[in-house]
């Protein structure tokens, strides 16, 4: 089965005073993917 960007959960969360957007989509293991500035989260 093939996901598409129209499944993905855009969400926010607040740590120690910082807001943070991470998007979430699927099942199964966790993976965290990380960007530096000036990149966006789609990159």
């Amino acid at each position: 089965m093939t996901q598409t960007v129209e499944t993905w959960q855009h969400k926010d969360t607040i740590t120690n005073g910082i807001r943070m957007h991470y998007v979430t989509q699927g099942e199964g293991p966790l993976v965290i993917l990380l960007h530096g500035f000036p990149e966006f989260w789609y990159s």
